[in-house]
């Protein structure tokens, strides 16, 4: 979910198991400044790394079974994989 939209639904806790550097929300909830005009519009608390490795896991196993495409590009980048990653 984007952090703004859970923003905009007032969500005030997210919780997720792999971080994802390129396009995670975590550092701009972090650094969301309170506005007084807008006391509702808070960033939620976000706690991260539950069940990292499982998740991790998960996404390789995508990537050894996903066909060739930007999505599956991604996912490697979450487990460390180059973009030359051909399964394990």
């Amino acid at each position: 979910m984007c952090i703004g939209a859970a923003m905009a639904l007032k969500v005030t806790e997210v919780h997720y198991g792999l971080e994802s550097p390129a396009d995670g929300g975590a550092a701009v909830a972090a650094a969301w400044p309170a506005n007084p005009d807008l006391p509702w519009y808070v960033a939620p608390v976000i706690t991260g790394g539950h069940h990292r490795d499982l998740v991790r896991d998960q996404f390789r196993r995508y990537c050894d079974r996903a066909p060739e495409s930007g999505f599956r590009r991604w996912a490697q980048t979450l487990v460390g994989d180059q973009p030359g990653y051909q399964g394990t």
